[in-house]
């Protein structure tokens, strides 16, 4: 860590490959000690833990362990729920603690919907990871069937990005060999998104472009919402009535709640 104050050096840190610290230099007691290392994430120290704080998790660089257990543990049966980077680190980079990413093209983050099986001969894993990011598609929350609906038309008007990520969310794409994922044909989705529209301009005839824009707004959060809180769900599926398998979601309006006095 350089020190512009100064202008000398005021910390060296060189780690083992888990990002175990090694050589940690800090003879300068300077106030802009820097606490964020390996992968740039906060090495704690406190009470001697020694732990990098990522996010979900806390790993342990001493054993290249987690701390605690995967939270998507049920999806990945074949590997160990404390395991960091499916104890590929090398290949792999994993961080936050949820999933695994792998750098296939230089650095760009490319999700992976399944990880790959350990021990397995590397040409198995390299097919495995580019099944996986087939499996990955961008769904728009409003569908682009709707593209040249009128509220559409008044809320791309004012800002919003169709095409954008404000309109998007990666899901897993439908397959009917195994009956796994959620992205694929959606035409009561779609209709169900339509009758939302058609009813906000009823009630709203003379829309301005900002409500149309609010409007869209909130019903993409909540479609997200539903399609997050149910991922073993098609999305065709998603608005129907609460089962075991389907959750519901009460969305957050910007509507004043009227309270009733008697």
């Amino acid at each position: 860590m350089w020190c512009a104050n100064t202008n000398t050096v005021a910390q060296r840190t060189q780690y083992y490959p888990s990002g175990l610290p090694w050589a940690y230099d800090r003879t300068l007691d300077h106030p802009d000690l820097q606490h964020r290392k390996y992968n740039g994430k906060e090495f704690v120290e406190m009470h001697g833990y020694d732990t990098y704080d990522i996010v979900w998790r806390q790993y342990y660089p001493a054993l290249e362990r987690f701390q605690t257990v995967d939270p998507y543990a049920e999806k990945y049966y074949s590997i160990s729920p404390y395991a960091m980077c499916g104890d590929n680190m090398v290949n792999r980079i994993d961080p936050d603690g949820r999933q695994l990413f792998t750098p296939l093209f230089g650095f760009s983050d490319i999700l992976m919907s399944q990880k790959p099986v350990v021990n397995e001969t590397m040409s198995k894993v390299s097919r495995t990871t580019t099944e996986a990011v087939s499996k990955i598609e961008g769904h728009h929350g409003i569908p682009r069937a709707l593209r040249d609906n009128n509220v559409i038309k008044e809320a791309r008007n004012e800002g919003f990005k169709f095409d954008g990520k404000e309109n998007k969310i990666s899901v897993d794409k439908f397959s009917k060999q195994t009956g796994e994922g959620q992205h694929g044909n959606h035409p009561s989705y779609t209709k169900e998104i339509q009758n939302k529209l058609s009813n906000f301009q009823k009630e709203n005839p003379s829309f301005t472009g900002k409500e149309a824009l609010n409007a869209v707004r909130n019903i993409v959060k909540d479609v997200k919402e539903l399609i997050k809180i149910n991922p073993n769900t098609k999305i065709n599926d998603i608005f129907k009535a609460p089962t075991d398998n389907v959750k519901s979601y009460i969305p957050i309006t910007n509507k004043p709640i009227k309270l009733i006095v008697k």
